[in-house]
């Protein structure tokens, strides 16, 4: 006695969809939603230059999930493509609330509480230097 292709079809995309859904959870509500509480974003970015399409925060990388942008006052992450399908908000990081962590060739670690944010260095290094008392 064979299993129905079709059954175990439907089974796989339950199980997958079921999945799927603890991982956006768990994102939204133990990864994000913490972080956002303390840096909603209440002013938009004022004359934004772009620094990276990609990030870390902690241990969650977040390539193409927000846009980061910086201007005078802070570091701003707005959902991208894949943030507005997990229907993330936008949160906004104070320069006095950032502190350097490490410096390397390529990324850029920085600490906001507790929390660390690994950028490309190719894109921060112009703000910082602009901006070099953040630092």
């Amino acid at each position: 006695m064979s299993v129905p292709v079709w059954l175990m079809i439907t089974i796989f995309v339950a199980v997958d969809a079921v999945v799927v859904g603890a991982i956006v959870y768990a994102v939204r509500s133990q990864v994000w939603g913490p972080f956002v509480r303390d840096h909603a974003m209440t002013d938009p970015p004022t004359d934004p230059g772009p620094i990276a399409w990609s990030a870390k925060l902690g241990i969650w990388n977040a390539g193409l999930t927000f846009r980061v942008t910086a201007d005078e006052r802070a570091i701003h992450l707005t959902p991208a493509v894949i943030g507005s399908l997990l229907r993330l908000s936008a949160a906004s990081i104070p320069w006095d609330a950032v502190g350097v962590k490490k410096v390397g060739r390529r990324y850029i670690t920085l600490r906001v509480g507790m929390d660390e944010i690994v950028l490309p260095a190719a894109g921060l290094a112009g703000v910082l230097a602009v901006d070099g008392d953040n630092a």
